[in-house]
């Protein structure tokens, strides 16, 4: 299940499921500390996510950077499954290890739709990371 789904085969993820499949927990994770839905953000696979969370994924799932799936899906920049994620009932002002929200990292990674999302959403664009750097700093030192 777990290739077809971080692969974005949906059909076969969806026909593993119906014969018994389960979804992975939070607390399994690749060597590299990713969960599955971290890793099928991450890919861009929407209507994987979908699938996942339709089955009791974890909307609040941390990966071993403490990111939330909101969180790696605004670092990957797919605003459709950002969109998705805060319909679901995604924390859109939690933090990672480092103290950055979604708009800090939004900002970091230049995605200015997802700057104009999270500011209309109410996030303070003064609020600083553990470093001391606030969105607008992010944005101006990664360009």
């Amino acid at each position: 299940f777990y290739e077809a789904a971080i692969t974005g085969q949906l059909d076969i993820a969806k026909l593993l499921i119906a014969r018994g499949a389960k979804i992975p927990s939070c607390e399994q994770k690749d060597q590299n500390g990713t969960t599955l839905l971290h890793g099928t953000i991450k890919n861009g696979h929407l209507e994987v996510v979908k699938l996942l969370f339709d089955n009791d994924a974890d909307v609040e799932c941390c990966d071993d950077t403490g990111a939330s799936p909101l969180l790696s899906a605004v670092s990957s920049g797919h605003f459709s499954i950002v969109e998705e994620l805060l319909n679901r009932g995604a924390d859109w002002s939690a933090r990672d290890s480092a103290g950055k929200n979604a708009l800090m990292r939004a900002a970091e990674s230049g995605w200015l739709d997802l700057v104009q999302l999270f500011l209309g959403r109410g996030l303070k664009v003064n609020e600083q990371d553990k470093n001391g750097d606030n969105a607008l700093l992010l944005a101006a030192k990664n360009g």
